[in-house]
């Protein structure tokens, strides 16, 4: 489930991975509603403002876009998976895959 996100945003991995909240990233619930919170523009400061943590499982840069993302419950039946790409600094687009369904904007 996790692997057929990644590969569609532009691969994951890359860059320090860090695990917040014991390990398993915060809550999916969470997650989900600062995913409907995150619009066109927003820098990655403000992205993880809503958040509430870091990008924790990896981010990926190109010429002018870097994809950053954010594991939830990790390691439970609910584990999502959130990535926000930023163009030129701001978002352009974001996914959302999980237990709560799958989510796609783009900007």
């Amino acid at each position: 489930m996790l692997t057929a996100l990644l590969p569609a945003c532009g691969g994951g991995g890359g860059g320090g991975d860090v695990d917040s909240g014991g390990g398993k990233g915060g809550d999916a619930a969470a997650l989900y509603a600062a995913y409907d919170k995150i619009g066109k523009g927003m820098s990655l400061a403000e992205v993880e403002s809503l958040v509430g943590y870091a990008h924790n499982n990896g981010e990926s840069h190109y010429d002018n876009r870097a994809d950053y993302n954010w594991i939830a419950d990790k390691g439970t039946s609910d584990v999502s998976v959130m990535t926000v790409s930023l163009l030129d600094g701001g978002v352009s687009m974001k996914i959302i895959n999980g237990s709560k369904g799958r989510f796609f904007q783009s900007y």
